[in-house]
């Protein structure tokens, strides 16, 4: 079936756009922008800290730090994604006392 010409294609949500939607819902004090489309990393920052950058590996199923102090070090996986947001908002300074994973 062929699509109507200036319309762009649907595509599925990728491991980067649950991690977006888990850190804006459970850090939205933070700032999160997805590089890219299809979504190729985020850009995480909160108040004077970032902008650093996070990536999916697809061969090792893993979110991996692409920049900041942890650069290339991995920050979690897809099935732990509210886990990973959390490991992601603690190093930028954001207030995570009371949550837990």
């Amino acid at each position: 079936m062929n699509e109507p010409s200036g319309l762009v294609p649907l595509s599925r949500f990728g491991p980067l756009d649950s991690l977006h939607g888990a850190l804006r819902r459970r850090f939205p004090q933070m700032g999160v922008v997805s590089v890219g489309a299809p979504t190729e990393s985020l850009t995480v920052t909160y108040r004077r800290r970032g902008p650093w950058r996070i990536r999916w590996d697809d061969g090792d199923e893993l979110f991996i730090w692409s920049s900041g102090p942890q650069k290339d070090k991995p920050v979690g996986t897809l099935n732990h994604v509210e886990r990973t947001a959390l490991r992601i908002a603690r190093p930028l300074g954001v207030a995570t006392d009371a949550l837990r994973c």
